[in-house]
C-alpha cells in the first residue's frame, strides 16, 4: 500500500526513474523495522482499513530535524480511490489530534498542501531536500 500510494501520488512530480526505485521488498523490510525490530521510541502509526486491506496510514512521532513543535507528522498516505472520502483527514485526527505540529511536503505537492493547509497547517519559509529522491521539501507548521 505504501509503495502504491507514492506511485499514485508522485507522478508528475518525481522523475519517472525515480518513481521506478520504489521497491515494496525495501518497504516491507522497512515497516518491519519500525514496527517490530526496532521501533522509535515516541512513534506511533495508525491504519485505515477497507473490505480487509490497507488503505492508507498515518505517523507521528519526535521531530526528525529542526524542532519546531514537539510532534512531527512524518507520512501520510492513502490509496487515490479514497481521496475525498474523509479517511485523509480522519487519520490526521488520530495521529495528532489538534496539537501543535509539524511535517514536511514536497514543494509543488498541491493536493497535500492543500489537505494541510485545510487543517490548519501553514508554511513556515523553511525548505529542504529530501535526499532520497533529490527533491525540494517545504515545512509546514499548526
Amino acid at each position: 500500500m505504501h509503495v502504491d500510494s507514492w506511485r499514485e501520488t508522485y507522478v508528475g512530480l518525481l522523475a519517472a526513474d525515480t518513481i521506478a526505485t520504489f521497491d515494496v521488498a525495501e518497504r516491507a523490510a522497512m515497516w518491519t523495522q519500525a514496527l517490530v525490530t526496532s521501533p522509535t521510541p515516541g512513534m506511533t502509526t495508525w491504519l485505515a482499513e477497507m473490505d480487509g486491506e490497507i488503505v492508507g496510514f498515518a505517523t507521528s512521532g519526535p521531530p526528525r530535524a529542526e524542532r519546531v513543535r514537539d510532534i512531527e507528522l512524518r507520512g501520510l498516505y492513502t490509496l487515490a480511490r479514497t481521496h475525498g472520502t474523509g479517511l485523509g483527514g480522519a487519520l490526521l485526527d488520530a495521529a495528532l489530534g489538534d496539537r501543535p505540529a509539524q511535517l514536511w511536503v514536497l514543494a509543488g505537492n498541491a493536493r497535500a498542501l492543500a489537505f494541510y493547509r485545510k487543517h490548519g497547517f501553514i508554511e513556515d519559509g523553511t525548505t529542504g531536500v529530501f535526499d532520497r529522491w533529490d527533491a525540494d521539501e517545504v515545512r509546514m507548521v499548526r
